[in-house]
């Protein structure tokens, strides 16, 4: 299931996000929206197909996050498999409880996410010592972190004037939106104004803003790709 699902994620280039908080809300309404189809379901094929999605989202999640699937289930399941069965006042006696002397997987996962972040590969044995191999690996040090500032107090602006994540809470624009804002910035700035008259910021760090933005719409909404195809007309 881990290896399908990951396919699917490259194929949609969704596997390279970086997981914010408000990606993190949105896929928590997503796995919500499968309970409920779930609690809601009349009928056995109906209940299997929202458990599946429920599955395809949680996994993704866990992918998405940069999470390792298989060393962290096999965590958890092994205190799991260490309860009793008892009552926790939950509807049912037959639910697991924890014993005297129970430990939970919470270091556990914290060793395996350490080792999983300074190797390269999920499989690979822990060690006191790892030495750290950054290839292929995305180099987010070599950003020049000093000129971002300026695109950060773009995306600032737009949080003081609408609502913070606006630009990505609300239906994106189309690729032909977002480019021609930019363009008018660049175009701005050729004609020698260094600032948008209305924010005050430079037009060079709105028009990477745009970019940044329109970025992120092609990986996420590729259906809001409305450029011309001299092939298609």
């Amino acid at each position: 299931m881990y290896d399908r699902i990951k396919a699917m994620y490259e194929k949609y280039e969704l596997d390279n996000m970086i997981m914010t908080h408000a990606d993190k809300s949105t896929r928590i309404r997503m796995m919500q929206e499968e309970l409920n189809e779930y609690h809601e379901a009349l009928n056995p094929v109906d209940e299997a197909d929202a458990l599946v999605d429920l599955l395809v989202f949680t996994i993704g999640t866990m992918i998405v996050s940069g999470y390792p699937l298989q060393p962290i289930f096999d965590a958890v399941m092994d205190c799991n498999e260490a309860k009793t069965l008892g009552d926790k006042g939950r509807g049912t006696k037959r639910d697991l409880i924890k014993p005297e002397g129970w430990v939970g997987p919470e270091e556990q996962i914290d060793r395996i996410l350490y080792q999983f972040n300074h190797s390269d590969t999920e499989t690979k044995p822990m060690h006191d010592e790892v030495i750290k191999d950054d290839t292929g690996k995305c180099r987010f040090e070599l950003l020049p972190y000093d000129t971002l500032s300026g695109v950060a107090d773009v995306f600032a602006y737009g949080a003081d004037k609408y609502f913070q994540d606006s630009w990505r809470a609300n239906e994106p624009a189309e690729y032909s939106r977002t480019f021609g804002s930019a363009m008018r910035h660049l175009s701005a700035w050729q004609a020698c104004e260094e600032k948008d008259p209305e924010s005050g910021l430079n037009h060079i760090d709105h028009a990477i803003s745009q970019l940044m933005i329109l970025r992120y719409v092609m990986i996420h909404r590729p259906d809001k790709d409305d450029r011309f195809d001299l092939e298609l007309g």
